[in-house]
């Protein structure tokens, strides 16, 4: 006898894969912002400061556009798993 049945257990595995690839990338580029902003007292050209400007700027933007993803996701998942209930006045 299993504790977890067996569709259970699939769907855990595939979502500790995904947290895990998550966690490293945002892990890779954070270590790459701070790295980055370590260059930057470095830089005497103007384009190697814009270029690691622009490589904060398009990990900040990929960050803020995967949460909201992962956001709407999750909203979407919490609604689909709620049974649906006839509506009732608060």
């Amino acid at each position: 006898m299993d504790t977890i049945n067996r569709a259970d257990y699939v769907v855990l595995l595939e979502t500790q894969f995904v947290q895990s690839v998550v966690e490293a990338s945002f892990a890779f580029g954070f270590l790459k912002i701070s790295i980055a902003l370590s260059l930057l007292r470095f830089g005497r050209s103007k384009w190697y400061k814009m270029i690691l400007w622009g490589l904060i700027g398009n990990f900040y933007l990929t960050f803020v556009a995967l949460n909201g993803e992962l956001t709407v996701i999750n909203q979407q998942d919490s609604h689909a798993s709620t049974p649906s209930s006839p509506s009732q006045p608060f």
